[in-house]
Parts: structure tokens; C-alpha cells; sequence
């Protein structure tokens, strides 16, 4: 990884300095641009460099505090930026984008901390997304794949939060399906983030999209005085409801997520949202089984 100790912002990221994830924001951006990415959006984002997050800890190397004064000059600048490109200041993403993330064929997805706040957490976020190379579950994934702690340097994302009618996962090649077969996870406001009650399915060959699965989260029961239930009642489904109104946009996802597997030449994963008409794409990563190459 290249050295540096800015604040950098996405049209100036690049892969040995800001890390994998980061790197491939500024890809998607750069093909909405060229309208290779056609009706998505890219939240805006800028990324805190390990450099700068270097600064940030040595400030604290002597005293107990385990995150800095707020009053810090270091936030001070990163609140600048914030408001410098209008951000939502309540409203934040905080993403890890390590050098060891994301690589050609090793993920290491779900071993470094993201979370969603605003301006006020983020000497907090910052600090945990930057210590969580340290955590059991990160040293156990490195050891195990021969990858040396040194070389691992967190670098923080920090983009506008969307909070969208539909979040989705896209499984570009599912790895339990077919690989004719493009899955997307979806949830909404009204169910948790931690589950996924929506499973879609799209097929490559005859490009017909189908909801192939649907978990009911609310059920309502009528009982008599004995408490034996009378009846049950399972309010409309959201997602059935419009779906006619909402496949053209599914669609449109579909056609761009493919276009993201062609571009990277290998089955993408990617995180984004539908509010409205309008469609976000905050994220993407390769989808890998095994590590073959070390060199970060």
C-alpha cells in the first residue's frame, strides 16, 4: 500500500491507497459517468486513508483514552469534508475498505466493522472500523490464509447514507444455484436489517424475474374466550402488492448488476437500495472461494 495521509476524495481513489472497496466506487461512479451503468446512483463518499487514521491513533500513544478528544483537528477536518460535499450530517455510512478486503480471491467479508451514524459518532466509528483488524474472528481469517498482520491497513469510508423502500443483497452467480441463476435478497423499513424475507430470482437464459420466495413477518390471530384461535390474518404483502409497479425497476437493477459481473469478469456481490424510483448501488465485491494469491 502506498503511504498517504489525506483525506481522499473519489475521483482521486485509488486501489494501493484506499483499498479494494473504495477503489471499485470510484469504477461504478466512473461507469454511471459513461452511462455504461444506466439509472443507478452512487452515494457520494471520501475516504479517510490509513495514513490519516495513523495520525489519528499516535495522538493517543501514551494516554489511557480509547478514542480521541472530539475536539481533535483530525475530526475537526473530517467534519470539514463532510460538510464540504453536503452530506447529510445525520445520516452517515461508515465502511472499512482494507487492502486485504476484497481482493481477487479473498473477500474477507464481514471481518472489519462498518457502521451507520452521523457526525457525532464519528470519532467513535472511525476508531472501531480501524481497530477491528484486531479482533479474534480478522487475526483467526489471516492466520489461517498465511497473511501477515503488518500488511493489513484499514482505511474508513465515509458516504451518504440512504435509507431506502427496499434494500438489497445481488448474488450475481448464487453459489447454491445454478450459475445461470442471479439472486437478490431484499428487505424493507418495516422488517429487521438481519433478515431478508424477499428471495428473488432471475434467469439468465430466459431473463424471466419471479419472486421465488417470500418469509411472512407479521401474522395476527383472533382467539375465543378459551384462548383457542378462531382465525389468522396476514396483511398484504408490500412487495406482492406493487409488484407490477416495482419489476421494472427490479428489472433495471438485474441489467446493471450484470453489467457489473461483465466489467470485473468474475460473479459480483452488491449491496444497494431502491427508494423510490430511484436506485443506489453502495457497494460491490468479488465472489470468492479460496485465497490464491498473497500479495496485498
Amino acid at each position: 500500500m502506498q503511504y498517504i495521509d489525506t483525506l481522499v476524495d473519489s475521483k482521486d481513489y485509488e486501489l494501493n491507497t484506499v483499498g479494494p472497496k473504495a477503489y471499485k466506487l470510484k469504477i461504478m461512479e466512473n461507469l454511471v459517468d459513461k452511462g455504461v451503468l444506466e439509472g443507478v446512483q452512487i452515494p457520494r463518499s471520501f475516504a479517510v486513508t490509513h495514513g490519516f487514521i495513523d495520525k489519528i491513533l499516535d495522538s493517543m500513544r501514551g494516554t489511557d483514552r480509547r478514542y480521541p478528544p472530539s475536539n481533535s483537528p483530525y475530526f475537526k477536518e473530517i467534519e470539514n469534508k463532510i460538510r464540504e460535499l453536503g452530506l447529510d450530517e445525520n445520516s452517515l455510512m461508515f465502511r472499512s475498505s482494507f487492502n486485504g478486503e476484497d481482493v481477487e480471491n479473498y473477500s474477507a467479508a464481514g471481518l472489519y466493522k462498518s457502521f451507520q451514524g452521523s457526525i457525532d459518532t464519528l470519532k467513535y466509528y472511525i476508531t472501531d472500523i480501524a481497530r477491528s483488524k484486531d479482533t479474534a474472528k480478522a487475526v483467526s481469517s489471516r492466520r489461517t490464509y498465511g497473511i501477515p498482520d503488518e500488511v493489513i491497513k484499514p482505511t474508513v469510508i465515509i458516504q451518504e447514507a440512504i435509507s431506502p423502500d427496499y434494500a438489497f443483497t445481488i448474488y450475481t452467480k448464487d453459489p447454491t444455484e445454478s450459475e445461470d441463476i442471479l439472486t437478490i435478497n431484499m428487505n424493507t423499513l418495516e422488517t429487521s436489517e438481519s433478515r431478508d424475507p424477499y428471495i428473488l430470482q432471475y434467469n439468465k437464459k430466459d431473463k424471466t424475474l419471479k419472486i421465488q420466495s417470500i418469509e411472512r413477518d407479521v401474522e395476527y390471530f383472533r382467539f375465543d374466550e378459551r384462548g383457542k384461535i378462531i382465525s389468522s390474518f396476514c396483511p398484504e404483502d408490500k412487495l406482492v402488492k406493487s409488484w407490477d409497479e416495482i419489476k421494472p425497476t427490479l428489472e433495471t437493477v438485474v441489467k446493471n448488476a450484470l453489467k457489473l459481473e461483465k466489467y470485473f469478469g468474475v460473479a459480483q456481490d452488491i449491496e444497494g437500495g431502491i427508494k423510490g424510483d430511484n436506485i443506489y448501488f453502495w457497494q460491490t465485491r468479488n465472489i470468492v472461494k479460496t485465497l490464491k494469491n498473497k500479495h496485498f
